[in-house]
């Protein structure tokens, strides 16, 4: 869910419902021109065109971190998947 959250996927018809939202908060003085600025930008900097884009970041972020995760963790030694330095061999003599 997090993926879809933003303005990332707006039609153009929801970014000019936003864009008539903002203007309304403009006018009656809950933001401030910064804020108004800056929602505008964030609207209309980004809209449902390039859809494959945002889903090959999304997927691309994804692939990167989990190669991270496997290079500095480094390979299994047991089907548990510790680390080589975690285990700790059990000796047989009694």
């Amino acid at each position: 869910m997090l993926l879809c959250a933003g303005c990332g996927l707006l039609s153009p018809e929801q970014q000019a419902n936003a864009l008539e939202v903002i203007d309304q908060m403009l006018r009656n003085g809950q933001v401030t021109e910064a804020q108004y600025a800056a929602l505008r930008e964030a609207i209309l900097s980004k809209g449902s065109g390039a859809w494959w884009e945002e889903l090959g970041l999304a997927l691309g972020s994804a692939a990167l971190a989990y190669a991270g995760v496997q290079i500095r963790r480094g390979p299994p030694t047991q089907r548990v998947g510790l680390p080589a330095d975690k285990v700790h061999p059990v000796s047989t003599s009694p």
